[in-house]
């Protein structure tokens, strides 16, 4: 594909490729998350979840319309779970409730875009860095953590770079927002 420019030809499968799934995800968490903010709601809590779970579900099925019914099939399995598991809404809510701290804002789709400072052996280098967090959640304890939305196993802790990149840009980048320093938390 990359050297001769050929074009693969499109499985014949029912089920869609990983990379139109991961966009399906994506899709269905940010208007999820856009939706739970403007109807004036911040974190979940285990008081919310039920308004959370049918804004969810309300949210992956008109996402879903637009597939084949047996695409449709599976991903509302994925994303809404099924009495034998949980789907993925529900992981992301469940650690959410765990974690406690109320959010302030969500940042959603941020931009991680520019020169960020980054210190090494050698002292202090400036990188350019142009990047995209699938969420940045502002907590009322002057924290922020960092979600990146993965379908497959999650990435390697001992060389996964992504987030602690993202981590150290939005510290840079929301340094004064709202008037206050805000510190990586954590990332998931």
């Amino acid at each position: 594909r990359h050297v001769l420019q050929l074009q693969e030809e499109p499985d014949d499968e029912e089920v869609m490729d990983p990379r139109r799934q991961g966009q399906l995800v994506h899709e269905v968490f940010e208007t999820f998350f856009r939706r739970w903010q403007e109807d004036g709601h911040q974190e979940i809590t285990p008081e919310n979840i039920g308004t959370a779970r049918s804004l969810f579900e309300d949210v992956v099925e008109a996402c879903l319309i637009r597939l084949p019914e047996a695409e449709a099939g599976l991903e509302r399995t994925r994303l809404l779970g099924s009495p034998a598991a949980a789907g993925l809404g529900e992981a992301v809510f469940r650690m959410e409730i765990e974690r406690g701290v109320p959010v302030i804002d969500r940042l959603i789709e941020r931009k991680l875009k520019g020169e960020f400072e980054f210190q090494t052996s050698a002292g202090p280098r400036r990188l350019s860095i142009s990047g995209k967090a699938d969420r940045i959640d502002l907590l009322a304890d002057g924290t922020f953590r960092v979600i990146d939305y993965k379908l497959g196993w999650p990435p390697n802790k001992a060389r996964a770079l992504q987030l602690p990149i993202y981590g150290l840009c939005a510290e840079q980048q929301l340094a004064g927002h709202l008037g206050r320093q805000w510190t990586l938390g954590e990332a998931a």
